[in-house]
């Protein structure tokens, strides 16, 4: 049987009571505004692409691109 040293006993106290951790505000609003603009980034990556995608194979030469070139930016990751 395992017995409980008196730090432990306390730690299952404190949580069984559900205790407010202490948050770090600025550290959290950065936080949350770090994962938003990943998701705006993102978003317009996608966006990019699908326009990319429907691009005929002159308007893609007067870019000066290739079907390849649009194939592999295709296939590369969202988040590259």
């Amino acid at each position: 049987m395992t017995h409980l040293r008196p730090h432990d006993a306390n730690v299952i106290r404190l949580a069984a009571r559900r205790m407010p951790v202490p948050v770090n505000k600025r550290a959290l609003r950065w936080f949350i505004a770090s994962i938003r603009q990943w998701l705006e980034r993102t978003a317009a990556r996608a966006r990019e692409r699908r326009e990319l995608a429907k691009l005929s194979e002159r308007d893609l030469k007067d870019l000066g691109l290739t079907p390849y070139d649009v194939e592999f930016k295709l296939r590369t990751p969202l988040w590259r």
